[in-house]
């Protein structure tokens, strides 16, 4: 994922992870929809949300829903 937004590893995790009892955890945003991952999209096309790394999404993401 880091890659895939240009940075650094230690770069991406400052600005895009927060650790969470011990572990990584992508940073949320609040929205009108409740909370959002940082690269959930629905600007773009309103009405529609769209994953902004989709080819570099982690596993978790991958195998949503469970």
């Amino acid at each position: 994922m880091a890659s895939h937004v240009g940075l650094e590893y230690k770069e991406f995790l400052t600005a895009y992870s927060r650790r969470i009892k011990g572990h990584r955890s992508l940073r949320e945003r609040e929205t009108e929809h409740g909370f959002d991952c940082v690269f959930l999209d629905r600007e773009t096309e309103p009405g529609k949300a769209f994953c902004s790394i989709y080819e570099a999404r982690p596993l978790q993401c991958r195998t949503w829903p469970i």
